[in-house]
């Protein structure tokens, strides 16, 4: 009799075990692919962001641009380069370097303003 009931808890104790297993797998699995929609979002407190201007007329463009985005990233980006279009009457600024977020903030997909 004592033999059958150590066989009984121990065919339940690793049922459960099993079972606990599989449920901690599928909840993992499913978290990752509905929250994150099959992508992953990384997470940083910086990233390097390029950043384009436009100034009406033939100006000098500041040689800083304050950037601040939705995220969080904020910071002081360097004047790159900009080149004057007497077509357009406009002069078009390429600012870049690293920004930084408080924290530890998601980045999105590389893009380029």
């Amino acid at each position: 009799m004592k033999k059958l009931i150590s066989l009984i808890g121990l065919v339940g104790l690793s049922l459960i075990m099993s079972l606990g297993l599989s449920v901690s797998q599928t909840a993992a699995s499913s978290v990752s692919s509905s929250s994150l929609n099959n992508e992953v979002t990384p997470l940083a407190n910086s990233r390097y962001i390029v950043h384009h201007e436009l100034f009406n007329g033939e100006v000098s463009p500041p040689k800083t641009y304050y950037y601040s985005d939705s995220l969080g990233y904020s910071g002081t980006l360097k004047l790159e380069w900009y080149i004057y279009s007497a077509y357009e009457n406009k002069t078009s600024a390429t600012y870049a370097g690293t920004v930084s977020c408080s924290g530890i903030c998601a980045m999105s997909q590389p893009t380029f303003e």
